[in-house]
């Protein structure tokens, strides 16, 4: 009889074991995890960068058929929300522009600009890119777009100004800048 006794005593687990090994799973899920969003942001700012080359793609066809890249059709908004696939938040006061996407739809037929971007007011989340001809023939024109995390690869091998978790990456179709 005390031979089963001591058995029974003997056959389970201590706290402090079980303790220890939801420890270990706690930490080797919170790896994974962020390991996961590591590779999230990277797939999003990949995502970005080839939207940016569709529209300087179509932007450069628009020129070779008119001579000229398209102007916003407002100029009280000289620069033109064009949208993201994801989110569509643009920076402060910048425009969605009908006429200019109805142009640019000509030459990229799923642009992101068909979803009615919303203008983020007093936010960090921006994550759709600009458009804007900084003069009035439109010989030239700026996009700037915005990826997740700092130091990012923008386009070519461009890395953008970072900050506070974010790189700004600036076209210029004269000369690529970096701001």
């Amino acid at each position: 009889m005390t031979i089963r006794k001591n058995l029974n005593k003997n056959s389970g687990f201590t706290l402090i074991e079980l303790l220890v090994v939801i420890a270990i799973i706690a930490l080797l899920s919170t790896i994974v995890l962020s390991s996961m969003n590591d590779a999230r942001n990277k797939a999003k700012n990949s995502a970005k960068n080839q939207m940016v080359q569709q529209y300087l793609n179509a932007l450069e066809l628009y020129r070779n058929a008119e001579g000229t890249y398209p102007s916003p059709s407002n100029p009280l908004f000289p620069t033109v929300c064009l949208g993201d696939y994801d989110s569509d938040n643009c920076l402060v006061w910048y425009s969605t522009d009908t006429v200019f996407v109805n142009e640019i739809k000509k030459y990229i037929p799923n642009a992101p600009a068909d979803k009615n971007p919303v203008i983020a007011i007093n936010t960090t989340n921006y994550s759709g890119a600009t458009y804007q001809c900084p003069n009035n023939n439109c010989n030239d024109f700026i996009i700037i777009w915005y990826l997740l995390g700092e130091n990012q690869k923008c386009l070519a091998q461009l890395y953008g100004n970072s900050s506070s978790g974010t790189t700004k990456c600036t076209y210029n179709s004269k000369t690529i800048l970096r701001n």
